[in-house]
């Protein structure tokens, strides 16, 4: 109850929705992986013999955006659960990402390569999967800073919480007796002694 109640408060909803972009931020790396990041064409046609005018996530880099996304999606679980590290590791997994669309793919966004070399006019421009792996690497990077500035949780854990000492059922004011406070019982100047655990009233001296 007391987590759905944390989870509810400002800090919880930010930590989710920030959660919730983590997450969209993944999924667009994964799409990215498969989706043409460089489209090479000819005056206006992309279908060139034997020429490969499209290239991917993939054929740029791999499986990079995938490992990428994968390991930012198992450590957000960590980070939902107030895990410092954890949101660190989600923001610098989202710099990664970043780093291989701008100096990975970007520099190279107007190459045409070998067909610019035998087809003049060729000319060569970002697609849909540059901005993706761009988005999702700014919604990681953003949805991890954004829940380590949180912080970790404030709250002492579940096991931490004890019961309050019982105080004695004859009620309030009443001393317990001197063999709960280990047989003996300090007293002040000019004050009696007080009797040892047998003779204390209420208590059965039977054995």
């Amino acid at each position: 109850m007391s987590h759905v109640l944390r989870l509810r408060s400002p800090s919880g909803v930010v930590r989710l929705t920030s959660a919730a972009a983590a997450l969209a931020g993944a999924a667009c790396l994964f799409a990215a992986t498969f989706s043409t990041v460089i489209e090479i064409r000819v005056g206006t046609t992309t279908r060139l013999a034997g020429q490969d005018t499209h290239l991917s996530g993939w054929d740029r880099h791999g499986a990079a955006l995938l490992v990428v996304a994968a390991f930012a999606v198992l450590m957000l679980a960590g980070a939902l659960r107030r895990a410092r590290p954890a949101a660190i590791a989600v923001a610098v997994l989202g710099l990664v990402a970043l780093l291989i669309a701008v100096v990975g793919d970007a520099p190279h966004l107007h190459e045409t390569g070998f067909i610019g070399e035998v087809y003049e006019g060729a000319a060569a421009g970002p697609k849909a999967g540059f901005y993706l792996e761009t988005l999702g690497a700014i919604l990681l990077l953003a949805a991890g800073t954004l829940m380590t500035a949180l912080g970790t949780s404030k709250h002492p854990p579940a096991s931490a919480a004890r019961r309050p000492w019982r105080t004695d059922r004859r009620g309030p004011g009443v001393l317990p007796p001197p063999a709960a406070l280990g047989g003996r019982v300090e007293r002040g100047a000019g004050e009696p002694e007080v009797a040892s655990s047998r003779s204390w009233p209420g208590r059965s001296r039977s054995r």
